[in-house]
């Protein structure tokens, strides 16, 4: 029988410089925090409003340790409207530092630019993302952004229409998948809020995302879990996807335990 191994919450906070005309960079720092120490915040909840400014710096930090960073990416940067898409980054951004320091993955970026999608869609392979390789396994992974995918109960013939497919912030799929992917070709998907306060309803949403990608089952090793199971410890999932909710609101944490059976991972990401 497999073991229940210790689950963990998420918290990151970060310092970071970076000037993209001179070219120099100095690395965030990141540290995690237990749901406990959290729980003793005296921070109001209006402090934790996106930081827009700091968000584009960690970004353009991360990146550039797998891209040139040119002046126009910068400058794509800046030129995002919305809060929620500089935040989807962000997070893209974090993942991407998460499974190199964890489970020891290396990437290549593939793209001409930072410029990705801003609504939902299909995998192109045109569209820029992240090629992910892990220790020991020859498969390779691509990390995409907001692709729409086609949820169980289409598979199984009960859905159609809009209710058939759904769109995720962050998708993790193996090399070579295109179009709107399958509910079980989806290895890593992740939700980005970065709304200042978080009601209880968005916990009812991600559980329900969570039933459109897999059934309830007993504990199953992940992708992640493989490489690091105290980090990413088995889920309850079959198939055993990783589901994250990463979020500005450390209020949000108080929703967790119940989301957390179902095998999705609360991420305290806030900028």
């Amino acid at each position: 029988m497999n073991p229940i191994l210790p689950r963990r919450f998420f918290d990151l906070s970060e310092t970071v410089s970076i000037s993209v005309s001179s070219a120099r960079l100095t690395r965030y720092k990141i540290s995690y925090h237990s749901s406990s120490s959290l729980s003793t915040r005296t921070k109001s909840r209006e402090e934790f409003v996106l930081d827009r400014s700091a968000a584009q710096q960690h970004i353009l930090n991360i990146f550039s340790n797998y891209k040139s960073i040119a002046e126009e990416d910068a400058d794509a940067l800046t030129g995002i409207k919305s809060d929620g898409k500089v935040y989807e980054l962000y997070c893209l951004a974090t993942t991407l530092d998460k499974l190199e320091k964890h489970c020891g993955a290396s990437f290549k970026f593939c793209g001409s630019d930072i410029k990705f999608k801003s609504s939902g869609g299909q995998i192109k392979n045109g569209d820029p993302h992240f090629e992910i390789s892990f220790p020991g396994d020859n498969v390779k992974y691509c990390l995409y952004t907001d692709i729409e995918f086609y949820t169980l109960s289409h598979k199984h013939n009960l859905t159609t229409g809009n209710s058939s497919h759904h769109e995720i912030d962050i998708v993790l799929v193996e090399d070579g998948i295109v179009g709107n992917p399958n509910h079980d070709q989806i290895h890593i998907g992740i939700e980005c809020k970065s709304n200042a306060v978080l009601k209880k309803h968005v916990a009812r949403e991600i559980l329900g995302y969570r039933r459109e990608l897999s059934f309830l089952s007993n504990l199953n090793w992940s992708i992640l879990s493989t490489h690091d199971p105290i980090e990413f410890s088995p889920i309850r999932a079959d198939p055993s996807s990783e589901y994250w909710i990463a979020f500005t609101d450390p209020g949000f944490l108080k929703y967790a335990s119940g989301p957390d059976y179902f095998g999705i991972r609360f991420m305290h990401w806030p900028v």
